[in-house]
């Protein structure tokens, strides 16, 4: 018990600025269960290295964390870990390598802000879970999933205010689901890179999403997958391109377009759709409200799909190497038109 008075939960006093203007190093390897409660500003112009050992590590921080400094924690030895932040590695770096069992993350609001980085690797496996607060928009963000089941869940603006670069590795494999309650991953400069496995993998986005960005690649990969935008989403510029790579597979995949999709004078050429499979995969088209609104134009072996209001086009994107026609339109009983 570290940061508290006496072995149990209700007698906390939390060790303040640890690290601070310092270098610390925690190796908890040999022992457990570890349970730390650390106040405010712990390895704030500072560096901290934790490391966790077989059993549960169950670490709190308060606001502060690795303001201008650095802190990493390698928990890939195992156990049910858990980690609860406040506003963490603003100027700063803050990176979680996890275990093969269970580890949750949660992050407070602002977290990476002004040029931060945030890495988590979970390789090891492991069901995992990371809570993102509102507004974590680090430089560079990275998350690699393991085998396992992975699971986002990012609170609103999330990746929104300027350059920045997402990626995130799931390609070995397990069912990874990433949802996105608000706008994310959106400005001129900001760009994602998915990189799905054998698994089911979802995207699920209540709000805009790839809005105004920079190139950037969504690949499914195989399994059953599905994206789901419900607002808006858009290059940034006649320059850049974003790619939806289903993955060369026949497991049945979904796209949900419930918005704008590269709406106004973008050519229709830098927002495409890769490895549709007809009669396997679907995109579901919210804004149209009859199979007659959307314009199929086929063109070198691929399909221009093209829906306009308003005198100008709202929904437009290609999808490659497949020639449809309106046989491949039909309503659903929600009355959106479905491209299948």
């Amino acid at each position: 018990w570290i940061g508290y008075t006496e072995p149990n939960a209700t007698s906390t006093d939390a060790i303040t600025e640890m690290a601070k203007d310092s270098t610390a190093t925690i190796d908890m390897a040999a022992s457990g269960p570890t349970k730390l409660d650390a106040g405010v500003n712990a390895a704030k112009s500072g560096s901290l290295q934790y490391k966790g050992g077989l059993l549960a590590d169950t670490l709190t921080f308060a606001s502060g964390l690795a303001q201008n400094g650095s802190v990493s924690f390698d928990m890939s030895a195992g156990g049910a870990n858990t980690l609860t932040m406040g506003q963490a590695a603003v100027s700063g770096s803050l990176s979680y390598t996890g275990g093969a069992n269970t580890d949750t993350i949660t992050t407070g609001g602002g977290s990476g802000s002004t040029n931060g980085v945030m890495s988590f690797d979970m390789s090891n496996g492991g069901n995992n879970t990371l809570n993102l607060g509102p507004g974590n928009f680090p430089k560079t963000f990275s998350y690699i999933g393991g085998p396992g089941t992975d699971t986002l869940i990012a609170a609103t603006a999330f990746m929104v205010f300027g350059s920045h670069s997402t990626v995130f590795d799931m390609t070995d494999g397990g069912a990874n689901t990433l949802t996105f309650n608000g706008a994310a991953i959106g400005a001129s400069g900001t760009k994602l890179d998915y990189q799905g496995g054998a698994g089911a993998d979802k995207i699920l986005a209540s709000a805009n999403f790839l809005y105004g960005v920079d190139t950037s690649t969504v690949s499914l990969g195989a399994g059953a997958d599905e994206l789901s935008i419900a607002g808006d989403t858009h290059v940034s510029s006649p320059l850049s391109t974003i790619t939806v790579d289903l993955g060369n597979d026949t497991d049945g995949d979904k796209i949900e377009f419930h918005g704008y999709v590269n709406a106004g004078s973008y050519p229709i050429s830098t927002y495409t759709i890769q490895n549709f499979k007809v009669g396997d995969d679907s995109i579901l088209l919210g804004l149209p409200t009859a199979t007659s609104q959307v314009v199929l134009n086929v063109a070198s072996g691929d399909t221009q799909v093209t829906y306009s209001a308003f005198g100008s086009p709202t929904v437009q994107f290609t999808i490659e190497g497949v020639a449809l026609t309106a046989a491949n339109l039909s309503l659903t009983g929600g009355g959106d038109v479905l491209i299948s």
